[in-house]
């Protein structure tokens, strides 16, 4: 299954990715069964979104990983998907706050590995951009679209959970349940992306508004969770089967730049190290007080 043609960064991230579904995986089971099938579920929503983006916009194409699926879509890049998103709940879960207004969170938690990955990802060939973005070789539509799906997907599922409660449920109506958020959450993106399109793209491209869309999204996301950051649970017990993803994925990356890109440019070094920096601490939070407090002592 594994070839030897197939650069050794490729084998390293694939390797990595799959070893952190088998731990979110069990965590996902101790859980219980919902909570697995909601992995699962991420899982398979990770592969739709990539199968169709692709063949609706082709704006991009991926190299040929070890494990490709049906469409060109590396079985790597659905599962991770699907982990950062339920890591990212996870994340904000810890933090005790307002469930509507964790999606923003969970949105935020998401585009902060992406800002780090997708430039080193393309310079690399894990996919590419056709044509390539302005920042960095990365369209603004794709951290767009990254806030869109995490915060809708996040919320969807969200407002499931505390309309119906599916964990008291059976197995038929928790996978109902699922496919229900999954295609809901579809809709969402694609009616986001077609209006982000039509007034930022085409028939003229628009980078300003772009950016100012991106911005706005971010500062909104900000303003919804900011009145509740006195009171986040910022004391809890590290727990680090969720930081595993984070640490691997950005720890990963940032190796990736002084090892295996070919030269890499300025601009590139400081992205990685600045926005690796900024994931790793957004995901340490719900942490913090508990290592400060082991410090002091």
């Amino acid at each position: 299954m594994f070839s030897s043609s197939i650069p050794w960064y490729f084998t390293g991230i694939e390797i990595g990715a799959y070893v952190l579904t088998l731990i979110l995986l069990t965590y996902a089971g101790r859980q219980g069964r919902y909570m697995f099938l909601t992995l699962v579920m991420a899982f398979v929503y990770g592969y739709l979104l990539e199968a169709t983006d692709i063949r609706q916009y082709h704006a991009y194409y991926y190299g040929q990983f070890h494990i490709m699926l049906p469409g060109g879509v590396p079985l790597a890049v659905s599962v991770s998907w699907g982990m950062i998103f339920y890591v990212a709940m996870q994340t904000s879960n810890k933090l005790g706050f307002a469930w509507e207004r964790r999606p923003w969170l969970d949105g935020l938690l998401a585009v902060s590995i992406d800002l780090c990955m997708d430039p080193i990802a393309a310079a690399l060939g894990y996919w590419v951009w056709t044509p390539p973005g302005p920042w960095l070789g990365i369209p603004l539509g794709n951290f767009f679209g990254w806030l869109v799906v995490i915060t809708a997907f996040s919320y969807v599922w969200r407002a499931a959970d505390h309309r119906f409660a599916p964990e008291s449920e059976g197995i038929i109506r928790q996978l109902l349940t699922l496919v229900g958020v999954m295609v809901v959450s579809l809709l969402i993106l694609f009616v986001a992306l077609a209006i982000f399109e039509r007034v930022a793209v085409q028939p003229v491209e628009r980078l300003w508004l772009q950016a100012v869309l991106l911005v706005v999204w971010v500062m909104v996301a900000i303003a919804l969770v900011a009145p509740y950051f006195r009171s986040f649970n910022r004391d809890n017990p590290p727990d680090w089967a969720i930081l595993a993803l984070p640490i691997f994925f950005l720890g990963y990356l940032t190796l990736m730049v002084f090892t295996a890109v070919q030269n890499p440019a300025t601009g590139l070094i400081v992205n990685t190290l600045v926005t690796a920096v900024i994931g790793l601490f957004l995901y340490a939070v719900p942490y913090s007080q508990k290592w400060l407090g082991n410090r002091r002592q």
